[in-house]
């Protein structure tokens, strides 16, 4: 059982004394609105459910314990930007921390391993962390939250942008190497676990194929530097194809003798699945080199792979001073004029026009009880579609205008100008999520859990947005003095 500890008294530390009082605030939300609760008695049920014996009153205690741990980790996750392993260390030397995340018990501070936080993104799907945010965003307008000033939810103003994945830059070749380096250490890996098939010492395949990447970095420097790129490719081509008959096989041996090693059979299939992702992509990845630098004929971006690893990274020219081109998934933000995010979109696939995410947006901060009043965007958002479908449901509309005349006559209204200059505040609200919480890119792998991320990300945002309001009320507020007797 989790037993709240006194910390001690720091002073002369102005930094640490504030982030204190913004987790005790996020501890007040996360207990005033609710969210905790209702996501232990999710996690009781669901027990309940697979569960062939009912629970005793231990058991509850352990389940609401570790949702809690679940929860709050996930929050100083995100708030912090520390990756797993720094922050499973940061864990076990902080009191504040420990205090915050539940973690002191009777007898003992228990502190999750980096594989146990790790294990805790996945805890929640996207759904639940999506109706968490959408019962903390509605707690503003009641009243529980402790806020004086209720923030508007009424105004949404929305934005656009790409949330990059973790990958590095997409060069044709580099594809080569790292195919060439996931299936000789799946094969390192096999050998090393008793299955052996008469090849050379895999670890020489990498030093090949190094050699040769090097070379064709160099190669722009040299004289008929076309000529010996071609050449390059050409032989980094015959390495890949030997090594690719080689993982073949190891894979062919692996799935039949695995009883034979000390795997388990799903950490095989963990191997298998490796060796599969390289196998299927390779033929797909050796076409586009080929066709790029030996056949000099582009390639479209919808057929086009930019990383063996996260297949679904798109391309976003963009135009931006610094970044014409970026690589990852675009991410439709909603905010509030509080800067309380209510609404996000991360869309896989090809990027959609700016003008498709108006109606799913209004759809979604419908079903989550919010009711719209306006509507606020760049000119990527506005449409003859649009604008009639917020007319309809009595919206204004406040989306810039692409005509020129129409934006003139817009400039009048000045709740247009005010919204409009509101709107700029948004990019910063963007570069705050991407900059502060994200870490400049997506740092987990595979669509669903990067949904996820996102999900946790915005609860976390939204309650760091809250404290620091609660903490400014706190300070705003007037006074009494005693009259003297």
């Amino acid at each position: 059982m989790w037993i709240p500890i006194a910390l001690p008294i720091v002073q002369g530390n102005k930094d640490y004394r504030d982030y204190k009082e913004l987790l005790e605030n996020i501890d007040r939300l996360l207990e005033r609105s609710g969210i905790e609760s209702a996501l232990q008695e999710q996690d009781l049920q669901k027990a309940k459910a697979q569960a062939k014996k009912p629970l005793t009153a231990k058991d509850r205690v352990r389940i609401q314990l570790g949702t809690s741990h679940a929860l709050r980790c996930n929050i100083i996750h995100w708030l912090s930007g520390e990756p797993v392993r720094k922050l499973a260390v940061h864990l076990a030397e902080s009191h504040l921390l420990q205090n915050f995340c539940h973690l002191i018990e009777f007898d003992r501070v228990w502190i999750p391993s980096k594989s146990m936080l790790q294990a805790y993104s996945d805890a929640f799907d996207e759904k639940q962390i999506r109706d968490l945010v959408n019962v903390l965003n509605l707690s503003t307008q009641t009243g529980v939250l402790g806020l004086s000033n209720k923030p508007d939810l009424s105004i949404v103003l929305v934005d656009t942008t790409c949330l990059e994945t973790n990958i590095h830059f997409p060069v044709d070749w580099v594809l080569l190497r790292d195919a060439v380096r996931t299936m000789t250490k799946a094969m390192i890996c096999i050998r090393r676990h008793g299955l052996k098939h008469r090849i050379q010492e895999p670890a020489k395949f990498l030093s090949k194929i190094n050699t040769l990447c090097i070379a064709m970095a160099q190669g722009n420097r040299a004289s008929q530097a076309k000529q010996r790129r071609k050449d390059t490719l050409r032989q980094m081509k015959k390495q890949v194809r030997c090594v690719e008959k080689h993982a073949i096989r190891y894979r062919k041996l692996l799935d039949k003798c695995w009883a034979e090693t000390d795997l388990t059979r799903k950490q095989a299939e963990v191997i298998l699945r490796r060796l599969d992702n390289i196998l299927n992509q390779l033929p797909a990845a050796v076409k586009q080199a080929h066709e790029r630098i030996i056949g000099e004929r582009l390639v479209p971006n919808e057929s086009k792979i930019l990383s063996l690893y996260e297949s679904h990274t798109q391309v976003y020219h963009r135009g931006k001073s610094g970044c014409d081109t970026e690589f990852g998934l675009q991410l439709l933000v909603g905010e509030s004029a509080h800067g309380i995010l209510v609404d996000w979109d991360l869309v896989e696939g090809s990027p959609k026009n700016d003008t498709q995410h108006v109606v799913p947006c209004l759809e979604r901060l419908c079903a989550a009880g919010i009711r719209v009043t306006g509507m606020v965007g760049d000119k990527g958002f506005s449409s003859e579609k649009n604008k009639k479908l917020l007319k309809k449901k009595k919206i204004k509309n406040a989306l810039c205008p692409r005509n020129v005349i129409e934006l003139k006559h817009k400039q009048e209204d000045e709740q247009f100008v005010a919204f409009q200059k509101r709107r700029a505040q948004t990019e910063a609200r963007i570069g705050i999520l991407k900059n502060r919480f994200f870490g400049n890119c997506l740092s987990v792998k595979g669509i669903e859990r990067q949904r996820k991320a996102v999900a946790l990300c915005v609860l976390s945002h939204n309650l760091w947005v809250l404290a620091r309001l609660l903490a400014q009320e706190k300070k705003e507020k007037p006074v009494k003095l005693k009259r003297a007797a």
